[in-house]
């Protein structure tokens, strides 16, 4: 029998990856919030604007030899929840969120809430989440079930009459999230005026394979979701035009 038979087969364990480097037992003795600090807590975009809906996600890993007994439930905290954190609620209005399915065993998944940044919200704020916030899964572990990363600094957007009231001066496409991705990702891009707009797919021979927006949108910031399930794994492009703005990024499918 191995190592993981004897320890993770006999229960789920959801979980975040934590930095047990900072163990107290192996001498270190940091800010004791700084155990719970994760890089499988992400914001897009990074630094948002006041008022901007910002996707916050997070990684979860299910370390167990056994299935989760159903879709993991994850719920987003301003602030410690242990010492008064404010739940954070979904554009949606939802304040939980799943993973699509059951997690196998030595897999992971994501979950997705996307959240409008509050116009008194402080700067460096800790956003945690909570995996099985209600305790409705008996789990190996319960210690690596929460963490929190910092968001970005975010800026309030500039007042000029002609960016029409959006405080946009500028168009951008950002980089799809997730990257790599399996099967579905986000695009999210941002228009500084009102004009035609397309936003197309390509695969690496240049054909393209779908159009995702091909109309007149206002000026604003906009996020497409592309589901690439049936197409095989690889590189693909995906490219911008809107008035004299033409951007193009490259982005990757793994199965």
């Amino acid at each position: 029998m191995t190592w993981w038979q004897d320890n993770y087969d006999n229960e789920p364990d959801p979980a975040f990856i934590l930095p047990w480097r900072y163990d107290k037992q192996k001498g270190f003795d940091p800010d004791v919030d700084k155990i719970y600090q994760t890089k499988e807590i992400l914001f897009t975009p990074a630094a948002p604007i006041l008022g901007e809906v910002v996707t916050i996600s997070a990684r979860i890993q299910n370390y167990s030899l056994l299935y989760t007994p159903g879709p993991v439930k994850v719920r987003f905290y301003i602030g410690n929840p242990d010492s008064g954190g404010i739940i954070i609620v979904d554009t949606d209005g939802k304040t939980d969120v799943y993973t699509d399915d059951i997690l196998q065993p030595r897999s992971y998944a994501y979950v997705y809430l996307d959240w409008k940044i509050p116009a008194d919200l402080e700067q460096f704020p800790r956003i945690y989440a909570v995996i099985d916030p209600d305790n409705e899964m008996t789990e190996i572990h319960e210690d690596n079930n929460m963490g929190f990363s910092v968001l970005g600094q975010y800026t309030i957007p500039t007042d000029i009459a002609s960016t029409e009231e959006t405080g946009l001066i500028s168009f951008e496409l950002l980089q799809n999230y997730p990257n790599p991705f399996n099967p579905a990702t986000y695009i999210k891009y941002q228009l500084s005026k009102s004009c035609r707009v397309n936003l197309s797919i390509y695969n690496i021979l240049g054909q393209r394979v779908t159009d995702l927006v091909s109309e007149n949108q206002q000026a604003g910031i906009y996020r497409v979701i592309w589901d690439a399930s049936g197409l095989a794994s690889g590189l693909y492009f995906y490219r911008l035009v809107a008035d004299q703005f033409i951007s193009t990024r490259k982005m990757l499918y793994l199965k």
